[in-house]
Parts: structure tokens; C-alpha cells; sequence
């Protein structure tokens, strides 16, 4: 334990240590949260002067009296174990100090105030009702806090925090929870599966008389529903007395510790994905920060320099008071090269200052500003790609606020970003598209809502294959959704997501002032998040690109889920076109193989002939013990015509050359593998000092200079279907 007091002196442990005076009437102790908010920081004062903790309940007013110098409080050793460095306690620490320390400190007299409370109800309850008739459950969620407002803390996984209060709640939970929004809904009984599961872990969470029938749905077992007795065979049951029924209350959960802010006003936005956005006050403390650099900006937004140079700067959140003279300097100079359409080399904190200026209306506003966030955006995040992450966020928070439409797609079609990788959901950012159909989506937006980034395979590498790639997953996708319109539902409607909200802060990341921020509630469907919708979207995609490979001769083929029979149908009528002019030709086809037989035995005679010479040259003996066999096919009986062998097919390759090519280890690996069995695939490849991985890649290689294909699947270990027949021969 000594290790963690590096900072802090500890007075000798004697006998003979002075006590130590008793403590002062105006000693006040307390724990407080760092402003990271991850753990409590002791804080001790005097008078309202800080007092300085040596360790073993011994304080003294300045840090360089000695120990014995001050007054001692002995109760306060009981938090010694648990106080690491600069005086903090762990997260791993909370629950035994909040629960035992804390209270006996205070129980003991000590004047001890902590800012961290601990409770064991959950932030989120859940009440469940079943109606057996309709089934159908019915949910009563409500949320003490805001979701978005709880932390999880490294080393406290049972709990999370949310303003001052540990609440009891696993993080996974939470996130298992966040498809059901707060509010009465009902769930049918076939879509409750996984909220069943849920209840079944963490039951916690959930309430009511339909806990039971949910948790049952989760497990799978089926549930029960009341049987008529036999009127056949027994006595009749007796009619029961009538008792009375008691009075059904609701369940009745904590008030929230801050009321729910009144919405400033609601949005309807553009389905499918997007349904409306609520927009909240902001939720954000002002700063002396934020204010001085408001202030400064409104002073200098019409500023300019002459000439400057460029100096390097690199800063977190960065404002004018981040910057020096010469930073300064350029930065104005800069700005206004800028606005006169001047693109320049600069650090990317000079493009943060110029974006918080345009956010917070000071340089420009409205369609101007957002007009100027999309050219420093274009014209910048070639140098530096973080901004693909942070500015479609903006933009769209912007657009929102200010009126400037609900078109947030034509920032993905301006400037080609990924949309997984933003701090807003995807489906912000293809919305529109969305109802035009999957087939308006381009590869990128598809990849990223089916789970498969087509535009980065192999096959896509080269331009002309990924623009006939585009076009048949085009047409692919229109076949599919003409299925569902044919059936009376739309794809989408067929495999609609539940409602979810997500709550976050208009322009998060950026220094904002209280007047230009807000807090906006989105409610979507989240449909790159569903795993019906994502396995659909990535079958199809997969499915295309490997009859694009197979009708241009790619080798390899993807490995993906089964279609629906009819959209099947669908895609290969929908790509039955004629082959790109600029396929290769496909081979001749090879010459009939003829055998002749007699030429064969007259060629096995002259052998034997020669061998019967041989012999009789080295004697007698060796003639006996050699033996001299007849001729298989000396027979005088006329042979049957023997059919000239049938043409084979291109796909069966030249399998004679390949054969012969493989060495001992490759050709027992193969063999394994037609039988499907690793374990001999393993066993020989440790017996010659390989990997069966190496192998696999040595095949491969042979079979595409042979073959002109690959042979094998190197991720799963298994011989392409197409050439099952030719391993097997």
C-alpha cells in the first residue's frame, strides 16, 4: 500500500508518536468528483482554508509542517486503503466506501460530505402486461434520468452514472434496451424474443404481472394458456364464493430528480428511417471560456491581415487564447484569403476556429454559413480525414436549427462520406434516397447498412467492374423491392425496425455558446442496426458480385445467406443481360481424345519381347526366378470399340497437368479436404512442419496457373462447390 502514497509523507508508526491535538470545530471534510467526473477526490479545509492530509487521520495547514505539527482525526484512517494518488478513490472502490465507509465516518461524528450517492434502483423501469386474447404485451417504459445522460466507469460494472448518483444498471442492458422508447407501446408476442431474453438477465429492470409470460417467451417455452375442464367424469367443481377484487394500481416509480425540460418546438422529418426531432433547451453549462472566445469573435469577425506566415499550431478545442502572436497573425490572414476563395496549407485547429465562428452565427448565417462549412469541409478533408467525422454532424445540426431544410442527404452526395462513421446514425444521411428505393443508395451507403463494403472488394478494384457492379446491384435491388410490391408490402415496410431515440447534443465537440446550442431528441428506425434487414441487404449484395464473378471468370466466390426463393428468381432474371464487350472470349473447345488399342499391345509385346532378351543375356537362373507372365493383353479375342472420350466443359479445367503438379502434402491435404476432415488436415500439415493455411495458398496457386481459378476457400477451409467433381476425379 505504500506504493500509492507517493505523494504524501506518512508520519512514523511508534509507540511513541504524539497523538496529535483533537480537531478544530471549523474542520469540514468532503468528498467531491474530478471533472472528469470518474472519481472522488478528498478535500479537507480549515477555516475555508485548504488543510493539507498527511495520511493516518493527521492534517496540518501548510505542506511543510511535520506531521506531528497539526491535529489528527482518527476516524479518517478508515479511508487510507482506498485513497490512491493526489488523494482520489477508484471507481472499484465506490460501493464499499459509499456504502460503509461514508456512513460510519458520519455516524461517528465526523463532519464528512460526500457529492456521490449510490442507489440500488435502476434508472430505466419497465412495466409488462400480457393480453393473452390479443398477444400482445403491453409496455410502460419510463426513464428516471435521460439514457443518454448515464456513464459507465472503468472497474464499476453494476452501476452508472448519471448527474450525482450511481444508478443500479449493467451498460449491455442499457444497450439492449435502447430499441424501446420511453412511453406506453405494445410488442406482439412473435417480436418479443429479445426483450424476453433481456428480462430473463436482467429482471431488474422489469415489473408487473406480464414479467412472467415475457420471461417464458424468451426462453422459448410456450405460453400457457387456460384448458375447459371435462365435463366427462367428474364431479362438477363448486362454484366459488365471491370475494372481493382487489383494487389494481399502477406501478408507481421514483419522480426524476430534474424535471423534463418543455420541448422548444417538434420537427416532422422524412421517412422511412427519419419520423421527427424534437429540439429541447440546451442542456450545456456556459463557460468563461466560451464566453471570452464569443466575445473576442463578434470584435474581430471583420479582421484582417496583410501578410503572414505560417506557423504550426495544434490545440484541444481551440480558441484565440490558444494562440500566440504569430499564430494569430496567420490565422487572420488566412481566414480572409479564404473568404476571397483562396485555398491555402494550414493546421487543422485554424479550421476548427473558423467552423466555431460560422456555428455560432458570428462570420456569417444561415445558408452563407452553412454555404462556407461545406467549402472548408470539401476543400480540407483531403489533408485531414477527421473531418469526415465531426463536420457531417454539424452540418446537419445546422440545417436542423436553422431551418435550412431536412435534406441531409445531399451532404453524402456533395462530399462521399462514410456514414458509420459519423456521430449521428446513418440513416440520417439516406433518408430521402431511402424512399426512392435501396436502388437510389450508392455502394458505399449500401455496404454500410448491409454489413458488407462492396465497394472495397477485390472484385470492385478495378473502375470498369465496379461500375457494372453498381449498375446489376441497381437493378438486383429493384427486382427485390418488385417482389415485395408484388406481395402488397414495400421491402422497407416488410422489414421495418422498431422506433428508437437517440439524445445528443447539437454540435458536439465544438466550443458552442448556450444561445446557438440546443439539445435535439431524433427519433428513427434504425435500420442498419436490425439483423433481419442487415442479413438481407448483404445476402443480395453478395449474391450479385458472385454472379458478376462467375459470368466474367473472377476467381473465388463470397460466402453468403440464403435468399428468399422468389427474390432469387427475381435477381437472375434481372441480370440476364449479354456479357460487356470487353470479356475475354471464351477458349476453343479441345479435340476428342481416340485411343488405340492395337497400337497399345503391339507396343506391350515389343516390351515383353525385349525383357524375355534381357533375361536369357544374364542366364538361366535369373530367367527362372524373374518368371516370364503372359501378356495381359496378348489375347487373340477381337477388342470392343472403345468410344472416343466425351468433351468436357470448360469449368473441369486441365485436370492432368494440376495432378501432376501437386507435390506428396498438397495432394493428401486435398484429398482430406474432399472428405471433410480437418483433423487429417491438421495431422499431415504438422507431420511436414506447416500451416494448413500455407498449403491451402500453395494450391491455390498451382490451380490458377492450371486452371486459371482458385481451388479453395482460405477462410473457410473448403473446395469451391464448382470443383468438387473435378477433386473428386
Amino acid at each position: 500500500m505504500a506504493s500509492y502514497y507517493s505523494d504524501m509523507p506518512l508520519p512514523p508508526r511508534r509507540s511513541s508518536a504524539p497523538p496529535g491535538k483533537a480537531p478544530p470545530r471549523s474542520f469540514r471534510a468532503a468528498l467531491t468528483l474530478t471533472p472528469s467526473r470518474d472519481r472522488l477526490f478528498f478535500y479537507a479545509e480549515l477555516s475555508g482554508t485548504p488543510a493539507v492530509y498527511r495520511g493516518r487521520g493527521y492534517f496540518t495547514e501548510k505542506p511543510s509542517d511535520p506531521p506531528g505539527a497539526g491535529f489528527r482525526v482518527p476516524q479518517i484512517s478508515l479511508l487510507d486503503p482506498f485513497l490512491w494518488q493526489y488523494r482520489t478513490v477508484s471507481p472499484q472502490h465506490f460501493k464499499i466506501v459509499l456504502r460503509v465507509i461514508v456512513p460510519k465516518l458520519q455516524r461517528d461524528g465526523v463532519q464528512l460530505t460526500c457529492a456521490l450517492s449510490l442507489t440500488e434502483d435502476p434508472p430505466v423501469r419497465v412495466d409488462v402486461t400480457y393480453d393473452g386474447d390479443a398477444e400482445v404485451f403491453r409496455l410502460h417504459i419510463l426513464s428516471v434520468v435521460p439514457r443518454g445522460s448515464l456513464t459507465a466507469l472503468q472497474g464499476l460494472d453494476e452501476y452508472m452514472l448519471a448527474e450525482n448518483t450511481l444508478y443500479r444498471v449493467r451498460q449491455p442492458h442499457l444497450k439492449e434496451l435502447s430499441p424501446y422508447p420511453d412511453g406506453e407501446s405494445t410488442l406482439p408476442r412473435g417480436r418479443a424474443q429479445a426483450l424476453g431474453r433481456l428480462c430473463d438477465r436482467a429482471s431488474y429492470l422489469f415489473a408487473g404481472a406480464g414479467v412472467p409470460a415475457l420471461r417464458d417467451c424468451g426462453r422459448g417455452i410456450p405460453l400457457r394458456t387456460p384448458q375447459p375442464a371435462s365435463p366427462y367424469g367428474r364431479r362438477p367443481a363448486p362454484s366459488p364464493r365471491p370475494q372481493e377484487v382487489p383494487e389494481i394500481r399502477e406501478a408507481v416509480f421514483p419522480p426524476p430528480s430534474r424535471p423534463t425540460p418543455a420541448p422548444v418546438r417538434e420537427i416532422a422529418l422524412e421517412p422511412p428511417a427519419l419520423i421527427r426531432a424534437v429540439i429541447l433547451p440546451s442542456a450545456i453549462s456556459g463557460s468563461v471560456k466560451t464566453a471570452v472566445f464569443l466575445n473576442d469573435a463578434r470584435r474581430l469577425r471583420g479582421y484582417a491581415v496583410a501578410r503572414a506566415s505560417f506557423v504550426p499550431f495544434r490545440a484541444g478545442r481551440p480558441t484565440y487564447a490558444d494562440m500566440n502572436a504569430a499564430q494569430k497573425s496567420w490565422y487572420f490572414y488566412w481566414r480572409a484569403q479564404f473568404a476571397r476563395g483562396i485555398v491555402l496549407k494550414t493546421d487543422i485547429s485554424y479550421i476548427y476556429v473558423a467552423a466555431y465562428e460560422l456555428l455560432n452565427s458570428v462570420t456569417a448565417s444561415g445558408a452563407e454559413a452553412l454555404s462556407s462549412l461545406l467549402r472548408l469541409w470539401e476543400s480540407y478533408r483531403g489533408t485531414f480525414p477527421y473531418l469526415d467525422r465531426c463536420m457531417p454532424g454539424w452540418c446537419a445540426d445546422y440545417m436542423l436549427l436553422c431551418d435550412l431544410g431536412q435534406d441531409f442527404d445531399s451532404l453524402q452526395e456533395r462530399i462521399p462520406f462514410s456514414v458509420t462513421e459519423t456521430d449521428l446514425p446513418a440513416e440520417v444521411f439516406c433518408s430521402r434516397r431511402l424512399r426512392e428505393g435501396l436502388y437510389a443508395l450508392p455502394l458505399s451507403v449500401l455496404g454500410a447498412l448491409g454489413g458488407y463494403a462492396i465497394e472495397d472488394s477485390r472484385f470492385c478494384a478495378d473502375p470498369e467492374r465496379r461500375a457494372r457492379c453498381e449498375a446489376a446491384v441497381a437493378r438486383a435491388l429493384r427486382a427485390a423491392e418488385d417482389v415485395h410490391r408484388a406481395k402488397g408490402t414495400p421491402l422497407l415496410d416488410a422489414y421495418a425496425p422498431m422506433q428508437t431515440t437517440c439524445l445528443h447534443d447539437s454540435f458536439y465537440g465544438a466550443v458552442i455558446g448556450r444561445a446557438s446550442s440546443r439539445r435535439i431528441e431524433l427519433c428513427y428506425r434504425p435500420y442498419s442496426r436490425d439483423p433481419q434487414f442487415r442479413t438481407l441487404l448483404g445476402a443480395i449484395l453478395r449474391y450479385t458480385e458472385n454472379l458478376l464473378r462467375k459470368r466474367e471468370h473472377f476467381p473465388g466466390r463470397l460466402k453468403a445467406e440464403a435468399l428468399p426463393a422468389d427474390i432469387e428468381a427475381a435477381i437472375l432474371d434481372a441480370l440476364a443481360v449479354p456479357k460487356p464487350a470487353g470479356e475475354a472470349p471464351a477458349p476453343p473447345p479441345r479435340e476428342k481424345l481416340v485411343i488405340d488399342l492395337d497400337r497399345a499391345r503391339a507396343l506391350e509385346d515389343a516390351s515383353w519381347e525385349n525383357t524375355r532378351r534381357l533375361l536369357d543375356a544374364l542366364g538361366t537362373d535369373a530367367a527362372a526366378d524373374a518368371g516370364t507372365p503372359e501378356p495381359a493383353l496378348a489375347s487373340k479375342t477381337p477388342a470392343p470399340e472403345v468410344p472416343a472420350e466425351p468433351e468436357r466443359s470448360d469449368t473441369d479445367g486441365d485436370d492432368a497437368p494440376f495432378a501432376s503438379r501437386l507435390n506428396e502434402t498438397q495432394a493428401a491435404v486435398l484429398a482430406a479436404l474432399q472428405r471433410d476432415d480437418t483433423d487429417a488436415v491438421r495431422r499431415i500439415c504438422a507431420d511436414a512442419m506447416t500451416f494448413p493455411d500455407a498449403v491451402y495458398e500453395e494450391i491455390n496457386e498451382i490451380a490458377l496457373d492450371a486452371l486459371g481459378d482458385l481451388l479453395i476457400d482460405t477462410g473457410s477451409g473448403t473446395v469451391y462447390e464448382e470443383y468438387k467433381t473435378l477433386v473428386q476425379q
